[in-house]
């Protein structure tokens, strides 16, 4: 049984994208897929259907094989629950580390403060290869993502992150 399916699934376009024409999709346990589109708007427009972020205009999501009813919104808090969404657009909380930005949505289902990550997330996390950035504060990683592109090597981090804490914004050298 599949743990997801969009049914003649269809949404209007956002952004640049063109939309989503109808299709249907279904996730399953064990399944992998990878994601390639024309435009970005539309593979986020994609994802955040799939989180059960956007409501189909046309077709059905099922949620192990029950239909999701989008026009009540609390009843979707705990399908919301179960799947995890973080995209580009997302926004890190700039005074909390990468790893509490991480357990916010636990923190408050929970409604617990000592958490940590889960096996599986870190395990994600080691994948992604930011393990070893989980206890920098989120303000700094938005300033280095800024520069991923004139980074040459790691070794230059180490002067971007000295640079930060001494105020200066805009990395020129002195």
């Amino acid at each position: 049984m599949a743990i997801v399916e969009l049914r003649e699934y269809a949404h209007a376009p956002t952004g640049r994208g063109k939309g989503l024409q109808k299709f249907s999709f279904s996730l399953s346990p064990g399944d992998a897929f990878s994601l390639h589109a024309d435009r970005i708007d539309d593979a986020h427009l994609f994802l955040r259907a799939l989180a059960t972020l956007e409501p189909p205009e046309e077709g059905t999501y099922y949620f192990k094989g029950e239909a999701l009813d989008f026009t009540k919104l609390r009843r979707l808090l705990p399908v919301r629950r179960r799947i995890a969404y973080l995209g580009t657009d997302a926004a890190l909380i700039g005074n909390r580390t990468l790893r509490t930005n991480l357990l916010l949505g636990r923190y408050y289902h929970e409604n617990k403060l000592d958490l940590e990550l889960s096996d599986d997330v870190l395990s994600m996390c080691r994948l992604l290869g930011i393990e070893e950035k989980l206890d920098l504060i989120g303000r700094l990683l938005g300033s280095v993502r800024l520069l991923d592109m004139v980074l040459a090597d790691d070794g230059q981090i180490e002067w971007y992150v000295e640079e930060f804490f001494k105020g200066n914004y805009s990395y020129e050298r002195g």
